[in-house]
């Protein structure tokens, strides 16, 4: 990724972090799948580069979450049981990955500086 599609892929994703998050307080029986999936058909048509670039930040993330809900289904499947939405902490998930994705932005932007 070239540095100046850093800021606006981060962008993406923390907007796409703060959708969920958001949904999923507002409907908190909604499953990490249908939360995704919701955001993800709705998302805008863009045709900029900045704009594309942070859309792409957000489909990382909803890629992102649909791995955890498919490692999370795996699991399950291998125990003979069938997934509970409560299985998946979803408010932790997001912490987690948004700490992630702020830790690689400071990353980025101190080896932009050297």
């Amino acid at each position: 990724m070239s540095p100046r599609s850093v800021s606006p892929f981060t962008r993406g994703a923390q907007i796409a972090l703060e959708n969920l998050l958001s949904d999923h307080q507002s409907d908190p029986l909604a499953s990490l799948i249908d939360l995704v999936e919701e955001l993800d058909d709705t998302r805008p048509i863009v045709n900029d580069w900045e704009h594309v670039t942070v859309m792409k930040g957000g489909s990382w993330i909803y890629q992102v979450m649909r791995d955890v809900w498919e490692e999370a289904a795996s699991e399950t499947d291998d125990e003979d049981d069938e997934m509970k939405d409560e299985d998946i902490d979803i408010e932790d998930i997001l912490v987690k990955v948004a700490k992630w994705v702020e830790r690689e932005m400071e990353r980025l932007r101190g080896s932009e500086q050297v």
